[in-house]
């Protein structure tokens, strides 16, 4: 009994012996981006030492999830903690990184924050927190209506309205918004500073090509989006009533264009509109 009791424990011991050797796993990971918009795609690289198996909570009530490298996309906007439980045949370690999702800023060819294209003024002014002027007024050549340019003073923004009157009316039309200093991406993740590649990538190749001083625009009539870039880089981003074809007419938003020089006319304004506005 004497010699069992011995080598039980001496079984114990090689045991605890042998798990002290064994390597801790050390989590670690990098994410691809710090702030990401809602629905937008995050990689995650897992550097972690030691690790033979993986467990991630991305801090939004959903489970866990065990592969190596995950991909993750947040429904909500908020502050989210990513925590990775990397496990080791010695043990286990965590470590977490923030995630800040934002609500996407502008929706291509239909709203900027709670502004909506094709909305009356008299809707779309509600949802304006800032001060605001009407900058300019010009009648445009084949509807008898007028075009106005409304600055908002502290954000880079201008909202172009059609109008029946050289002045502004609560059923004055929102057809287009400027916005040279953005905050946040639209749903395909192109933001202030985008590398200005990202746009073929998500739209293929424009439908037409400015030049505004210094910058390059380019429009996606059908998408209702145009895109401002400098030095390879997004500087800014318009959206508008987008165009469709319907047989022989086209077609942007609910008003019927009768013709193609009525067409480029229209395309016309709205890049005059950006030229405009881009450096004042």
């Amino acid at each position: 009994m004497k010699y069992i009791s011995i080598f039980f424990t001496l079984f114990l011991f090689a045991i605890f012996s042998c798990n002290k050797d064994l390597p801790i796993a050390e989590a670690n990971f990098e994410l691809d981006k710090n702030v990401a918009i809602t629905g937008e795609l995050i990689t995650i690289s897992n550097l972690s030492i030691n690790g033979t198996e993986y467990e991630w909570n991305f801090g939004d009530g959903k489970p866990m999830i065990k592969d190596e490298h995950p991909t993750y996309q947040y429904e909500s906007p908020g502050q989210y903690n990513i925590t990775l439980k990397a496990i080791g045949s010695g043990g286990s370690t965590e470590a977490t990184k923030i995630m800040d999702i934002e609500e996407p800023y502008i929706y291509d060819g239909k709203k900027w924050g709670g502004c909506i294209i094709n909305d009356t003024w008299g809707n779309v002014k509600k949802n304006i927190e800032d001060k605001w002027m009407l900058e300019r007024s010009s009648k445009n050549q084949y509807n008898d209506r007028y075009s106005l340019s409304i600055k908002l003073l502290n954000k880079g923004v201008w909202l172009n309205l059609s109008s029946k009157n050289s002045t502004i009316d609560d059923n004055d039309i929102l057809q287009q918004v400027i916005d040279l200093n953005f905050n946040g991406a639209n749903q395909n993740g192109i933001r202030y500073e985008s590398d200005y590649n990202l746009i073929k990538e998500y739209y293929g190749d424009p439908d037409a090509k400015d030049k505004i001083n210094y910058s390059n625009a380019w429009w996606y009539f059908y998408d209702g989006v145009a895109f401002v870039h400098q030095r390879g880089k997004v500087i800014g981003i318009s959206i508008f009533s987008s165009f469709t074809n319907e047989g022989s007419q086209l077609k942007f938003s609910s008003t019927v264009v009768h013709s193609k020089a009525e067409f480029d006319a229209y395309k016309k304004r709205i890049i005059n509109n950006v030229s405009q506005n881009i450096y004042q």
